[in-house]
C-alpha cells in the first residue's frame, strides 16, 4: 500500500480531478515542503511537520 511507503508513487486509476477549493491547502503543502526541506541548507523535517495552514478562509494568502 502506498501510504506505508512514502517513496512508492502510483498513478491513480480514478477518473476524478481535484476541486478548486482543494488548491490552497495543496499550495500551502507545496510551499511548506520548499520552505522547510528544499530551500534550507539543512532540511528541517520537524518544522515541516509542524507547519499548518493558517486558520481562516483558504483563499486568503496575505
Amino acid at each position: 500500500m502506498p501510504g506505508h511507503r512514502p517513496t512508492h508513487f502510483i498513478k491513480p486509476e480514478l477518473p476524478w480531478i481535484g476541486c478548486v477549493w482543494e488548491l490552497p491547502p495543496i499550495l500551502h503543502e507545496r510551499d511548506a515542503w520548499v520552505r522547510h526541506l528544499l530551500a534550507p541548507e539543512v532540511p528541517d523535517l520537524d518544522a515541516y511537520l509542524a507547519d499548518s495552514l493558517p486558520e481562516g478562509t483558504t483563499g486568503d494568502r496575505s
